[in-house]
């Protein structure tokens, strides 16, 4: 008689690019959880496994394979004009966020290899003003997947007009959640993001606390509306 094989605690993982999967059944290594992969069809990449759930058989299909975070990594440059400021005189911060969302949009197709959307802009930081005639810089990369979503992180810098020759400066952070979604706008399987430097792998546990906050602060509000609504604004 088999007997389902159990899930090794977080702590005992040895990487970070297993615990992206570890919920789905992975057949490539057996690992199964309380549900037992009966077999296995085909020999490699995009072969399909069988499981058993309560004496139903079940095709499905392996995750994609992963990539390395510097595969996701885009910069989009531009340099502010009078049409982007507001009334105080420097860039507005709206004009940022669209730069934000178009560097992360780039970043989250790129990785997942098709259309992602934007989801959550769960924070972003101004903390510079930007002026006109700045050559601004924004850099992001996946920091974080999981079944069909993906933190973006997004590093904003300008380089003065008046002062070319000094490093650019930091004026904007911000961490964006985007789902990839198929033809028909339904969210799809998004490959695991593989952190390669220490930074990285950093990153990408402090993507998780994110994720973990986000959670427990929609459990909380809905606790105290008594409603199961998922938006919280309003």
């Amino acid at each position: 008689m088999s007997h389902p094989r159990t899930v090794p605690p977080r702590t005992a993982l040895s990487s970070l690019h297993w615990r992206v999967w570890i919920d789905l059944a992975d057949c490539h290594r057996g690992v199964t959880g309380v549900i037992r992969v009966t077999g296995v069809t085909g020999g490699g990449g995009g072969t399909a496994c069988r499981r058993t759930v309560a004496g139903m058989t079940e095709q499905f299909s392996p995750p994609p394979a992963g990539k390395p975070t510097s595969y996701s990594r885009v910069t989009l440059s531009r340099i502010m004009t009078a049409v982007d400021v507001n009334l105080y005189g420097t860039v507005h911060g709206g004009v940022l966020m669209k730069f934000v969302d178009d560097v992360a949009g780039a970043s989250a197709a790129r990785h997942s290899g098709g259309t992602a959307v934007t989801a959550a802009i769960d924070e972003i930081v101004f903390a510079e003003p930007v002026r006109v005639g700045d050559l601004v810089h924004a850099h992001a990369q996946v920091n974080w997947t999981g079944q069909t979503s993906m933190e973006v992180g997004v590093r904003v810098v300008a380089e003065r007009w008046d002062s070319a020759e000094d490093d650019p400066i930091v004026v904007a952070t911000a961490y964006l959640v985007f789902v990839g979604v198929d033809v028909a706008g339904n969210p799809r399987p998004v490959r695991p993001v593989l952190p390669e430097t220490p930074v990285d792998e950093r990153r990408f546990r402090e993507a998780e606390i994110r994720r973990a906050h986000r959670l427990a602060k929609r459990k909380a509000i809905q606790a105290h509306r008594g409603t199961a609504d998922t938006a919280v604004a309003g």
